[in-house]
């Protein structure tokens, strides 16, 4: 019984997490799907992309960024 439960807690995770990724285009157009771990840095909004061994950590300037994904992720317009 709590292998099942510990079964339904890993897999609500695993969906709430996915759930949590965004999609973040900058003003040049470029589209980074799948973002997750958001982080405001003195350089630019730093996130990560990709799955598995394609997984990279990306930083755009702020100056690059639409003014909802600012506001968004709480970057003092």
């Amino acid at each position: 019984m709590k292998l099942k439960k510990l079964c339904g807690l890993v897999i609500a995770g695993l969906i709430l997490g996915r759930a949590a990724a965004e999609d973040i285009t900058t003003l040049d157009g470029q589209t980074y799907s799948d973002v997750r771990d958001v982080a405001l840095k003195s350089g630019g909004l730093f996130f990560v992309v990709g799955t598995g061994s394609s997984m990279k950590g990306v930083t755009v300037p702020y100056a690059e960024l639409p003014d909802d994904v600012k506001e968004r992720h709480h970057y003092a317009l």
